[in-house]
């Protein structure tokens, strides 16, 4: 037997070996596809069926952010972003009674201006929805009026179980 007849299994192992990952990697991704179009789908129905709060915007003037609560439960987060101003106003509570604040400084509104950003690069562009993989990840607010809108839909049942405008502080 010459070393090349010896080497032909291993050969042919390390192939197959090399040949595994790809093919699990088409598997997930034609899954992550499938659950792409799912998720599309489910989003667009409820786009075309919600009836927004009175009080609410546009539907296309919110930014929707979606996540399933489980298997059944759809959970949307609508939410109106005003544009960054390029200058920020800012001002610092030092105390409610007596109320008393005071201007923020350069690098408060500075950080400020990089956390808004942040959060706008986070969810989904005005006018389109991005889904997130739990709950957990949606963006929340306990503010805000009808510029933040909570929707629950429930799949199974085919119907809204809530559509609110967040309270005002």
């Amino acid at each position: 037997m010459s070393l090349s007849d010896a080497a032909r299994p291993l050969v042919s192992a390390a192939i197959a070996c090399a040949l595994i990952p790809r093919a699990l990697l088409s598997v997930q991704s034609a899954h992550a596809q499938e659950e792409n179009k799912r998720r599309a789908a489910i989003s667009s129905a409820l786009e075309r069926e919600v009836v927004l709060p009175e009080g609410a915007s546009s539907i296309g003037s919110y930014s929707r952010n979606y996540a399933m609560a489980s298997d059944r439960v759809v959970i949307a987060v609508f939410i109106e972003v005003p544009p960054i101003p390029e200058k920020m106003g800012c001002h610092v509570v030092l105390s409610v009674r007596p109320f008393q604040e005071r201007p923020c400084t350069e690098q408060e509104v500075a950080t400020g201006a990089e956390k808004q950003k942040a959060y706008q690069l986070r969810i989904a562009p005005v006018g389109q929805a991005r889904w997130f993989e739990s709950v957990d990840e949606l963006p929340s607010q306990v503010d805000g009026g009808c510029s933040y809108i909570t929707i629950v839909y429930d799949l199974k049942l085919e119907r809204f179980e809530s559509v609110e405008c967040n309270g005002l502080a």
